[in-house]
């Protein structure tokens, strides 16, 4: 145990040192850069820097991102700020105003029409979700989220590595709502893919969702192993949150054996990184495990120091307030899906439309070629006529269709003034109608009895021919 230690505060210092020197760098560019996209850029990266140890900072940088790219009309540097707003107020324990940036993020988003972007969101939203115990929803949206994944992945390899992030998520979801032979499975294949991108996060993460899942069916052991396997890597990857989380698992199994000394320290651990982080869900956690195992321990002056913290962070998370202000959100959300549902569908029907008005245009000279042909051959004048009849329908029907949304859009869908515009074109239509049926008929009948007549002349010559070659013979 003492080496796992070891190793992990020397891989924390080491990495602590290197995100200190990468600040260092980044606020460089940031007081070097002139341009105005530039400082957005340089603070974007700024802020995602802070975004693992320090949420509150990490807010305020992209606050001001927000605001330059506002100023400068830089949409990219907008959509990012929404980003790093939102993730910030979500590693805080603010879950309506995370819900609330992701969702202006996702509206921009969703006008680019760029899949990747747009399912990282589903995949976000699908947290806050999580963490408000509305598994419903947020398994939804993992889903979306990885449905866009599927269709693309073949693609685009960039999408392989938000595969790792979806399964690390639908692996936690469903774990989180019990359905664990499903979570075991899809974590296992988040690990695997993980593993072969030498993704040290996703392994870590997974390998902490694994433990979870042990933790669960009752196996000790394997969770044990996970959550320690998963420390060093997560320490690599600067996740303090997730190694939050990992201590606190292995500190609950502990306390499952009854080394109440090593549950104890496991836990502190999770919780004072917690707090100094500033990750408030994580915080609620650890010390809702620790007022408890006080409790059991008669430790009353210990528990009641964690009892106080946990009820604050529960008053401060789960506020009336806050539970309203996300719910409305949610709500509008759901209405503005609904909405675009709505207008997909109606596209989708306007196409249909249009291809079957594209196929009436390529039938109706199909038709009228078809009349020609037949007043070619060797048929009654009645079917050339009546072939005639439905070609010029199937004309004027058409023009009659391609004309009505005209008339409806500058009528507002007024049905007094469109029947009477109408009535007007078809008093034009009808009478034009009749005049180029009979002509047409007239032209296509008199094609018809010259062919026949030929036709006769050419058989009569040649009976002649026939009969005054027997005659000579």
């Amino acid at each position: 145990m003492k080496k796992i230690f070891f190793i992990y505060s020397l891989l924390a210092t080491i990495c602590a040192a290197a995100q200190s020197s990468e600040i260092d760098s980044l606020q460089k560019v940031l007081a070097n850069d002139k341009t105005d996209t530039g400082k957005i850029i340089a603070l974007y990266n700024l802020s995602a820097a802070y975004l693992n140890y320090n949420p509150d900072t990490a807010l305020h940088i992209a606050v001001e991102a927000l605001s330059r790219s506002k100023q400068v009309n830089f949409k990219k540097g907008e959509s990012w700020s929404y980003y790093e707003m939102a993730t910030a107020f979500y590693k805080m324990g603010n879950y309506a105003k995370a819900l609330e940036y992701y969702i202006e993020q996702l509206k921009m988003e969703e006008l680019n029409n760029i899949p990747y972007n747009v399912a990282e969101i589903y995949m976000q939203i699908a947290a806050v979700y999580k963490h408000q115990n509305e598994f419903g929803k947020a398994i939804s949206y993992a889903n979306s989220a990885d449905s866009i994944i599927k269709a693309n992945i073949a693609k685009d390899d960039e999408f392989e590595y938000l595969q790792t992030y979806s399964y690390m998520n639908l692996g936690d979801l469903y774990e989180k709502n019990n359905m664990l032979d499903l979570a075991l499975k899809i974590t296992g294949d988040g690990y695997a893919l993980g593993a072969k991108r030498k993704d040290t996060f996703i392994m870590g993460a997974t390998l902490t969702n694994l433990g979870n899942i042990y933790t669960k069916k009752d196996s000790a052991s394997l969770a044990f192993k996970s959550y320690l396997s998963a420390l060093p890597l997560l320490a690599k990857a600067q996740k303090d949150q997730w190694i939050s989380e990992a201590a606190l698992g292995i500190a609950k199994l502990y306390g499952q054996k009854g080394n109440t000394d090593s549950a104890a320290y496991f836990a502190r651990w999770a919780f004072y990184l917690s707090k100094a982080d500033g990750f408030a869900d994580k915080e609620l956690d650890a010390s809702t495990f620790l007022a408890n195992h006080f409790r059991d321990a008669h430790q009353p002056d210990s528990s009641l120091k964690y009892m106080t913290v946990m009820v604050a962070l529960k008053d401060t998370l789960n506020s009336e307030e806050r539970i309203k202000e996300l719910e409305i959100i949610s709500a509008n959300e759901q209405l503005r899906q609904n909405e675009l549902r709505e207008i997909k569908l109606q596209e989708s029907k306007e196409r249909s439309q249009r291809l079957q008005l594209f196929a009436i245009g390529i039938l109706v000279p199909t038709l009228f070629l078809i009349t020609l042909v037949l007043s070619r051959a060797k048929i009654h004048s009645r079917i050339i006529r009546y072939s005639g009849v439905i070609s010029l329908l199937f004309l004027f029907e058409y023009l009659t269709l391609l004309i009505h949304p005209y008339i409806r859009s500058k009528t507002a869908d007024s049905p007094i003034i469109e029947i009477f515009i109408l009535v007007a074109v078809a008093a034009i239509l009808i009478p034009t109608h009749h005049n180029i049926e009979h002509w047409l008929l007239k032209k296509l009948q008199e094609m018809n009895n010259l062919i026949h007549h030929n036709t006769l002349a050419v058989e009569n010559n040649a009976g002649a021919e026939l009969d005054e070659g027997n005659t000579n013979l």
